[in-house]
């Protein structure tokens, strides 16, 4: 038998044997037979035929019919794209060898329009764009994604979860969230990998309670696959075994917070890619030597970037052991908080890290006079300061120097005319003195004003001196000749401030208080807390822009909605509604940018008679607490509130400066 006979034979016993199946068999080696030539590279004339033929076969499987649809759909796509992209080749030769010719011109401009221009702007706008617009909306406001459809709720919960916050002590909820948290994280390991910054905040005493969560959180630490900060706050501290866990398990983390009464985390320095250290110790009664510090900033010279230092000035510590690495050279931005700061390391900061770009101050100078020689001798040549050149933020909290003037003029000095500057929080420095070098601060979007007597040419000269971009802003009136909610109107200039801080120690002679249940009884009460927040709601109804309010040391999330639209809030939605954009939320600016992705242009920023303001109070701080759980719409807003470093807040100094 010849090759060719032989084959035709087969061919046609082949045939007879398909022609022997069922229906159904033949469809399905149809459909095989078209999924194996697409996945060839062969899809055709051919191909289309056998899956139009398969497609009309009645009783076909509902899951197959798709997967047929789906097969065709992507190849149908594929080879028009092919085909558009020779097409373009060719008008582009054309275009080269005639052109003048209009038909040419025509199929140009056609070949710029976008693919499925019939579809809403929000189908076309690629994932990339709504994770970038995500990524500048506050959790707060980014919560209502979720309940709109699958594309946006994956990208709010990429963003929400990349930091969480756990409670761990004798509060039972708490405790039971934290626990439901480690049950999920070890069962959706796609979920794990969605945290990239994880802070545990501990309170409870040492004994069988600590040790079984303790345990617990060692056999789940594995499972944060893509973790890059870890952050230990509380007590009891972080010591030598939960350090080993973490290295064992996550030797690469960036960032270490260390926050507690003492430094008992001994081996810290075998972690050798940080990036950001923060170590917050009251004093050097530790069970790890403080020696360990300097190791560990040597281990990590070439990587470390951020530190931050705080301890208790009640205490007796001392950080001179740590600024001999050379590692200090290195930063970019220090913090050193709550604590006693002697003249080497003061001189060290000033004169040596040429790089930082942040750098906070809090607590006393054990050499006053030093540091006002030092701060002084700062000189602008050439455009150019001679410390610290490239300063982008600077706090300066002083306590026991509230009469100093040299110093505080000498500070003033060095801070003055630096164009780079975007954020400023000089404490209780006179405000005579502030007012001075406001204006040659033309960068400034952050700031932080304490003045003595707050009059209405004060708040005039104020809002004067600042930039109109400014986007933060605390004001601390220590007396005021009139209740502070009567000025807001000054503050509508600045159409990009997001959140808004006014501070009121005393109006006259009466101190200003939140209403105390304790105090008053329960009519009385109500009715002074009623006061309390419509005197806040001026505020917010006042200041169109502002998304975070700070009244009197509280802070509210400010929720507006506008009743004469029908526009209604994205969180209304049905969980299983049909996905809509989030064109009309109420978003928080960052860095400038605008705060309201709308309907209708500019309606968040247009006043209104019928605007219905809430205000929704946020969680208050808690003692060793960063406060970075809380989320005041952007690095602006956390500096601002002083909640980016551990402050203890029951020290004078650092709440009410």
């Amino acid at each position: 038998m010849t090759s060719v006979s032989f084959k035709e034979n087969f061919t046609s016993t082949v045939l007879d044997a398909v022609r022997c199946l069922p229906s159904s068999k033949q469809a399905a080696i149809l459909l095989d037979t078209s999924l194996a030539l697409i996945e060839a590279g062969q899809y055709g004339p051919k191909v289309e035929e056998f899956l139009e033929v398969y497609l009309n076969t009645p009783g076909l499987p509902q899951e197959d019919v798709a997967k047929a649809l789906l097969a065709r759909g992507a190849a149908r796509r594929a080879a028009a794209e092919t085909l558009m992209a020779k097409a373009q080749q060719d008008i582009n030769v054309l275009a080269r060898l005639d052109p003048s010719n209009r038909q040419v011109k025509s199929l140009l401009q056609l070949s710029k329009q976008p693919h499925y221009r019939e579809e809403p702007v929000y189908h076309r706008v690629p994932l990339e764009i709504w994770d970038r617009v995500a990524s500048y909306i506050p959790r707060h406001f980014l919560r209502t994604w979720l309940f709109l459809s699958t594309f946006y709720r994956d990208i709010a919960q990429r963003h929400i979860f990349s930091a969480v916050d756990l409670h761990l002590g004798e509060d039972h909820e708490h405790r039971n969230r934290a626990l439901d948290f480690f049950d999920r994280v070890r069962e959706d390991s796609t979920f794990a990998r969605k945290i990239k910054k994880l802070r545990l905040h501990w309170s409870c005493e040492e004994g069988d309670t600590f040790d079984l969560m303790a345990r617990i959180f060692r056999t789940v630490l594995p499972e944060f696959n893509s973790l890059r900060e870890f952050q230990w706050i509380g007590y009891p501290e972080l010591r030598a075994d939960m350090v080993q866990a973490v290295f064992t398990h996550h030797p690469n983390v960036q960032s270490l917070g260390l926050i507690g009464w003492h430094f008992d985390a001994i081996g810290i320095s075998s972690l050798n890619n940080l990036h950001s250290l923060t170590l917050r110790a009251e004093d050097d009664d530790g069970l790890a030597d403080m020696a360990e510090l300097l190791t560990t900033l040597n281990a990590n010279s070439s990587t470390l970037t951020h530190l931050c230092l705080s301890a208790y000035l009640a205490r007796p510590h001392s950080w001179d052991s740590a600024f001999q690495s050379p590692t200090i050279d290195n930063l970019t931005r220090l913090d050193l908080v709550d604590t006693k700061i002697s003249h080497y390391v003061l001189r060290r900061v000033v004169t040596c890290s040429e790089q930082l770009t942040h750098l906070t101050l809090h607590g006393t100078f054990e050499d006053p006079r030093g540091a006002e020689v030092l701060f002084g001798a700062d000189h602008l040549l050439e455009g150019r300061h001679t410390f610290l050149p490239y300063l982008e933020s600077f706090r300066f909290l002083v306590v026991g120097h509230d009469d100093d003037m040299p110093l505080h003029r000498a500070v003033v000095q060095f801070v003055g005319q630096r164009k780079r500057l975007r954020r400023l929080d000089l404490g209780r420095c006179p405000w005579e003195l502030v007012a001075m070098v406001l204006p040659e601060l033309d960068g400034l979007r952050a700031v932080r004003v304490r003045i003595g007597r707050v009059v209405e040419s004060v708040i005039d000269a104020l809002t004067e001196a600042l930039s109109e971009h400014l986007v933060a802003l605390h004001l601390c009136a220590v007396v005021a000749d009139k209740p502070v909610e009567s000025h807001a109107s000054y503050f509508k200039k600045f159409h990009s401030l997001s959140i808004l801080h006014l501070d009121t120690i005393c109006i006259g002679t009466e101190p200003v208080k939140r209403p105390q249940p304790t105090i008053l009884n329960e009519k009385e009460f109500r009715r002074e807390t009623d006061k309390w927040m419509n005197a806040a709601k001026k505020v917010a109804a006042a200041v169109q822009s502002v998304d975070f309010l700070g009244w009197q040391g509280e802070r509210y999330v400010v929720a507006r909605r506008d009743n004469s639209s029908d526009v209604a809030h994205p969180a209304s939605h049905s969980h299983h509604s049909s996905a809509h954009p989030p064109s009309n939320m109420h978003l928080t600016r960052s860095h400038g940018r605008s705060n309201s992705i709308q309907g209708s242009v500019g309606r968040h920023s247009q006043a209104s008679a019928d605007a219905d303001i809430e205000l929704k109070e946020l969680p208050p701080r808690r003692r060793l607490d960063t406060g970075f759980g809380v989320d005041l719409g952007g690095p602006d807003g956390c500096w601002l509130e002083r909640i980016d470093v551990p402050i203890d807040y029951e020290l004078v100094g650092g709440e009410d400066t």
